[in-house]
């Protein structure tokens, strides 16, 4: 039975999309099955996978309009269902009873098929993203390290506490991760000690690896390529396959 993780924080900008095709790339390369799910309106994820503008999407399949079977597409490296602009209106759309559990009741009809399945979640804390934490085992938080960042910790934390209480009581906070990290800077070390005091409000830790700041990240993106293929011995790829060592070692 697949694992599912929530890669999650309602501030835009904080590595969230890079964080999921990274994660999902890398276990891929260690031969997981890993599929990734574009929750996002933006479809960040979508593009930087290069499967922008489908037609069946992460929409259509919390409709029930489409199967699993007829939303994913198969990458080289992932399996991904790619989000669509319509997802955000979710909030005024989906208000029926028992809306928190749409995307888990159809992640349980693929679970048993993927080792991994990595949710990539809007830059919001409506209902997407508490549907993100229904469906999932796990929650990994990345953060850059900024004031701005660390701002929203305490309400996705109420909101994650929220989710446990009423739908997931088995939800686990992996961690945060430092993501655009340069350890060179006083101020970026500051806020890292800042962030481990967070994480234990939040009975969580920071991650032990960090994620480099490069030029790499943004360059792959444009090109629709994951980091592991465009750079594959880059700071970033090193940084996130010592990342899931850890992850695997957590789960």
């Amino acid at each position: 039975m697949g694992k599912v993780i929530a890669i999650n924080i309602q501030k835009g900008g904080c590595g969230k999309s890079t964080t999921v095709q990274a994660i999902a790339s890398c276990l891929s390369k260690r031969k997981y099955k890993c599929l990734a799910i574009d929750l996002d309106p933006q479809g960040n994820l979508s593009f930087s996978s290069g499967v922008e503008g489908a037609e069946k999407t992460t929409y259509e399949l919390l409709k029930g309009e489409n199967s699993f079977n007829e939303t994913v597409v198969h990458k080289n490296e992932y399996d991904i269902v790619p989000a669509n602009i319509l997802l955000s209106g979710a909030d005024q759309e989906f208000t029926k009873t028992g809306r928190e559990y749409i995307l888990k009741d159809r992640i349980d009809e693929v679970k048993n098929q993927y080792d991994f399945i990595i949710l990539d979640t809007p830059p919001s804390l409506g209902i997407l993203s508490v549907n993100s934490l229904t469906a999932s085992d796990f929650v990994i938080i990345p953060t850059e390290p900024s004031f701005y960042a660390m701002q929203g910790l305490g309400q996705l934390n109420d909101t994650i506490e929220s989710v446990k209480k009423y739908c997931n009581k088995e939800l686990k906070v992996l961690g945060l991760l430092l993501v655009k990290f340069n350890e060179r800077t006083i101020l970026n070390r500051q806020i890292k000690e800042m962030l481990e005091s967070s994480a234990e409000l939040m009975n969580t830790k920071v991650f032990n690896t960090y994620i480099r700041e490069s030029i790499v990240v943004r360059e792959a993106q444009a090109l629709q390529k994951s980091l592991f293929e465009y750079a594959p011995q880059s700071n970033p790829c090193i940084d996130y396959n010592s990342f899931v060592d850890e992850l695997l070692k957590e789960i």
